[in-house]
């Protein structure tokens, strides 16, 4: 019987991680973005019509999909968009493992593969979410620019800016990596390397897109609401605060990986990998600068952290010495990997991503057509129907604003808007018998509302799924 290499040995644990993550991790955003691309192919306008903080290339290129997915009224669209961000992440590999053959890296491809493969933000790789577009374009457009640098083809560079730009149409985290790579452009206009020509030649397909987009906003009148949500209340949502509850943890991982970016510029291993490890390190800097209410803020920062992460523990497990250290920067790693993803995720949520299915399932069901919703919190449900969840989805006919969707109603206006929209079917987790108040429930919470006289006798629970249905 012959003996498995390390190499598949490495394949068939990622199968079973990866198989595990894709059936149980809760879906997190992928409602709220098949939601939002739904009501897109109603003719519903983003920023204007409805609240989101997110740019819109996403929804545009799944629009054909939905219409299938209404047709067979199935909830199994979010284990198949699950599989495109899915498939995404294996593209984000493929061009991070060639940027780093191509331009001579010195790490292992086969460790670099296993570490970002198995990394604490998988969770957030196997979802649909514009996260793993951005981070793809983000390496294919640094990938281009190094080639650019090699051979001074505007080409190279024109490729380049617009796969930036495609990655700003998905997230506009993007502009997080484009300051310093800016400075690096100006750097080379000053210094002679690049011609203005050659760079206004180059910028031309990016500079009409961006214009494109403007004049998108401005014709359909959601411009203004695009900066309120795109760009002042992104800029509101701040506090470098990581995951509760694994703060340590999460802290002695980022800086291993600060760490390893900094000893890689001390070591001056090559010019390509400064360059990448300069712009990683910036990005992380600047992205930390602006806040991260979450850990998955930083998954750009991570993805391009990595390399020099592996190179740090190939070259400490070289050292007779030192090879301990490498042990230990790596136990970091997977203990991180294990704790999110495996341990603090289900918890926190309690709930996996068979019982979202089967519960947004059985909305599809029972929920007639027409018929509008109050969805959950991480409890969500709504995939094809409208629904004034006061987060992400709020119609704004329904008179809220922006601040007030993102940092939550009072309860009392929560009650009034039940009673006045009448959903067909809502979700409230406050146990009816709780002696606690509802100030006690933290404002993610707020659909743990207590439930007036009036809204239960409007309403009948539903004992499985522990949905309040309005009475016949």
């Amino acid at each position: 019987m012959k003996k498995l290499n390390n190499k598949k040995l490495i394949y068939i644990f990622l199968i079973f991680f990866w198989g595990y993550d894709f059936l149980f991790v809760p879906f997190y955003d992928v409602f709220e973005h098949i939601n939002t691309t739904w009501l897109i192919s109603k003719g519903y306008l983003p920023y204007r019509d409805f609240f989101q903080n997110h740019n819109p290339l996403l929804w545009w290129v799944s629009l054909p999909f939905i219409p299938i997915f209404e047709y067979l009224n199935s909830a199994i669209i979010l284990y198949f968009f699950r599989g495109i961000g899915f498939g995404c992440f294996l593209l984000c590999i493929y061009w991070l493992l060639k940027l780093c053959k191509e331009f001579k890296f010195p790490v292992s491809q086969n460790t670099l593969f296993f570490f970002i493969g198995f990394n604490p933000l998988i969770y957030r790789h196997l979802t649909f979410s514009p996260d793993n577009p951005l981070v793809l374009f983000t390496i294919i457009g640094l990938y281009y620019y190094m080639k650019w640098k090699e051979t001074d083809r505007t080409k190279e560079l024109s490729v380049s800016f617009f796969s930036f730009f495609i990655g700003f149409m998905f997230l506009q985290k993007m502009l997080f990596l484009a300051i310093p790579l800016f400075a690096f452009i100006l750097f080379d206009i000053l210094d002679g390397r690049l011609k203005i020509k050659n760079f206004v030649i180059a910028s031309i397909p990016s500079i009409i897109g961006i214009t494109s987009f403007i004049a998108y906003l401005v014709c359909t009148q959601s411009f203004n609401s695009y900066l309120e949500n795109n760009v002042i209340l992104n800029y509101l949502i701040n506090g470098f605060k990581l995951e509760p509850g694994l703060e340590l943890i999460d802290f002695i991982y980022l800086i291993t990986l600060c760490s390893s970016c900094i000893f890689v510029l001390l070591k001056k291993v090559n010019s390509s990998f400064n360059f990448f490890n300069i712009i990683s390190l910036l990005t992380f800097i600047i992205t930390i600068s602006f806040g991260v209410p979450f850990l998955y803020y930083l998954e750009l920062s991570i993805f391009l952290m990595t390399p020099s992460f592996v190179y740090v523990l190939n070259f400490f497990i070289t050292k007779r010495y030192l090879k301990y250290i490498a042990f230990l920067l790596g136990g970091i790693a997977v203990l991180e990997t294990l704790l999110v993803p495996c341990i603090f995720v289900p918890y926190k949520l309690k709930v996996n991503a068979l019982e979202q299915y089967k519960t947004a399932q059985y909305v599809l069901d029972n929920v007639p057509k027409g018929e509008k919703v109050f969805n959950g919190d991480i409890n969500c449900f709504s995939l094809f129907h409208e629904n004034f969840h006061p987060y992400w989805h709020n119609l704004s006919l329904n008179g809220f604003k922006s601040k007030e969707l993102y940092w939550g109603l009072s309860f009392d206006e929560v009650r009034k808007q039940i009673k006045k929209e009448k959903p067909y079917i809502f979700f409230a987790y406050y146990p009816p018998t709780s002696k606690k108040t509802e100030q006690d429930f933290s404002n993610w919470s707020v659909f743990s509302i207590k439930l007036d006289k009036e809204i239960l006798e409007m309403y009948e629970k539903e004992p499985e799924f522990g949905f309040y249905i309005r009475k016949k």
